[in-house]
């Protein structure tokens, strides 16, 4: 009878194991942290200001992850050993790093191309304010005064008129007057255009009382006003809208009109007409738009704008003439 002994020497794929089960955790636990890390970043990027830049590196984190993890398992399978090395995890590290400045790039350029573009009426009205100086006869565009500014998610504990910066159906809410010429349709207005003598253009002047609504009566602005005002230094003019309330700060807005040649603006008389929720087209006086500013309202031209996000505008019209 052959004598089996209890001490042979184990066979090859005896010896296989032990070198498996010592190599994969390490290589396993990297593999495993990369795609976690992946995960938690695109769970977190819901919320993160940067959506674009998260949801790039941590697509990037993930691909490189199960990567990882699949060549893992190959290598556990075939017996292999599968140590990672310091450099290959700062490898990963570094390529990630990189990853997210280039996503952190691409999204800002994205975003400022949406905010370029809003949604809304007008369609196409920019969201970049530019910051100016008190009205004054050379007044040449811009927003003011410096004030705080708010969100829809958390709009202002008093009565202030266009200083939400995340407006969704316009962007940031200082930048609240817009031209565009009058034969050509919404996408066309601007804050800035060059202008042709002879021709006419539309002015478009957004509110929206952004205070908190459930202040109540608190909230409601009470003899809200729009004027309408000028500035002009020879080939540039500055066309602006103030929007007052008697409790409420004023707020201002411009558009700039270039051209090559000397130019004055005029006002289209009758042309100003009111639109909310509630009102469609409704004339406004004349006489009081270039003075004390023309009454508003959200359901009657009464000065009564109630902070309920039913924002309203107003569009007038000028004419550009030889100077």
């Amino acid at each position: 009878m052959t004598d089996q002994r209890l001490d042979a020497q184990p066979s090859e794929k005896d010896e296989a194991e032990p070198a498996r089960s010592a190599a994969t955790p390490h290589s396993m636990v990297v593999a495993g942290a990369i795609l976690a890390v992946g995960a938690g970043l695109l769970v977190g990027a819901i919320d993160a200001l940067d959506v674009a830049w998260a949801q790039i590196a941590a697509c990037a984190l993930i691909v490189i992850g199960s990567a990882a993890v699949f060549w893992a398992y190959r290598c556990q399978r075939a017996g292999r050993r599968t140590r990672i090395s310091k450099a290959t995890v700062g490898g990963v590290v570094l390529a990630t790093v990189a990853i997210m400045i280039v996503g952190k790039q691409v999204g800002r350029s994205e975003d400022a191309a949406a905010n370029d573009r809003p949604s809304g009426t007008p369609s196409g009205v920019s969201v970049t304010p530019s910051k100016s100086e008190p009205l004054s006869l050379g007044y040449q565009g811009g927003w003011g005064p410096e004030r705080a500014v708010f969100s829809m998610k958390t709009p202002s504990p008093y009565v202030v008129f266009n200083s939400i910066t995340d407006n969704p159906a316009h962007g940031d809410e200082r930048n609240f007057v817009q031209v565009k010429a009058a034969d050509q349709g919404n996408a066309t207005y601007s804050d800035r255009i060059a202008v042709e003598i002879g021709k006419e253009y539309d002015v478009y002047i957004l509110f929206d009382n952004d205070a908190a609504p459930n202040l109540g009566a608190a909230a409601t602005a009470r003899d809200a006003r729009v004027r309408l005002v000028f500035g002009h230094q020879d080939r540039r003019a500055g066309v602006g809208a103030v929007v007052s309330a008697l409790n409420a700060k004023d707020v201002w807005d411009g558009a700039v009109l270039l051209s090559d040649r000397s130019f004055s603006v005029r006002y289209v008389e009758g042309s100003a007409r009111l639109t909310t929720k509630k009102l469609t087209d409704v004339p406004l006086p004349d006489a009081e738009l270039r003075t004390k500013g023309a009454l508003i309202g959200s359901g009657a031209i009464d000065g009564i704008v109630p902070s309920d996000f039913s924002s309203g505008y107003v569009v007038l019209r000028v004419a550009i003439d030889a100077s």
